[in-house]
């Protein structure tokens, strides 16, 4: 039974290892080890960090054993949540969308709904870095990329239900240099009529 599971775990592990320490040690801590917490003492660790949580449930190790106790103190980050100000909304850009070059804001439909803009209508948007001007624009708000034509900048409301923006058949992050991280701000409104 128990070469059994080690087969099971160790063919989990193999498939669903992914190339970055951080992952592995993540998925292993988050996903494995609660799993196999009672044959912990039966099973040889695959590498340093594996089954540290395991192993402390066990009682196979103590706290000391895995290394010295940080300090109580937190560490904030700068960033701006999204608000409702005047007529804009501030907000961040905490993500990219890699895999397609789209740029994830962390302004969520229920304070997007507070500017009342209707699917194909236009909005104003700036993407700046450090204060300083990356992108500005006139994009239409659609519900999806089809709705504009191949190549056009659009907005939309991504799978987590956050304002997004894009290029239809493109990579928006690589053609206007848009990165994530607390220095990369954005405001949006609605388009002022002529």
């Amino acid at each position: 039974m128990l070469r059994r599971l080690t087969g099971i775990i160790a063919g989990i592990e193999h498939k669903l290892t992914a190339p970055s320490d951080w992952a592995v040690d993540f998925f292993q801590r988050s996903i494995i080890e609660p799993f196999i917490v009672g044959l912990t003492s039966a099973l040889p660790p695959a590498s340093p960090r594996s089954y540290t949580g395991a192993r402390l449930a066990a009682g196979a190790i103590s706290f000391e054993q895995v290394g010295k106790e940080l300090p109580p103190q937190v560490v904030t980050i700068p960033y701006q949540k999204a608000v409702f100000q005047g007529d804009s909304i501030m907000g961040n850009i905490p993500i990219l969308d890699v895999q397609y070059g789209n740029v994830w804001t962390n302004i969520n439909d229920s304070i997007f709904k507070v500017l009342h803009v209707e699917p194909k209508e236009k909005m104003e948007v700036n993407i700046n870095r450090n204060g300083i001007p990356v992108f500005n624009g006139d994009v239409e708000f659609v519900h999806t990329f089809g709705d504009v034509p191949e190549g056009k900048v659009l907005a939309y409301m991504n799978s987590l239900m956050n304002f997004s923006l894009a290029i239809n058949m493109g990579n928006m992050a690589d053609s206007f240099h848009i990165n994530s991280g607390a220095e990369w701000n954005i405001v949006v409104r609605r388009k002022k009529p002529n």
